[in-house]
């Protein structure tokens, strides 16, 4: 982890702890984190994952359960390596 912003390091440690078959919401690893405010840093940092292999960035959903950010978001969709659309090559 060196050389990761101490923000992406407890993003990436919440979202190794969601379960096998289980997802989070961005707001939902934002609020783990103590502000529920942080959910469109969550997918920046997601987005930015270099460990898709340890760090399960798809369990991460936006509101509603969709894949990416949520609508309102300014950024545009979030990807990892461990993406479906990355794994499409897309």
């Amino acid at each position: 982890m060196e050389g990761v912003p101490p923000f992406h390091r407890r993003v990436y440690e919440v979202a190794r702890g969601i379960p096998a078959g289980a997802t989070l919401s961005y707001g939902e690893v934002a609020a783990r984190l103590g502000d529920k405010g942080l959910a469109r840093a969550v997918g920046q940092a997601l987005g930015q994952n270099p460990f898709a292999i340890v760090v399960p960035c798809h369990r991460v959903l936006a509101a509603g359960g969709m894949p990416g950010a949520s609508p309102r978001a300014a950024v545009s969709q979030p990807s990892c390596a461990c993406s479906p659309s990355k794994a499409r090559g897309r």
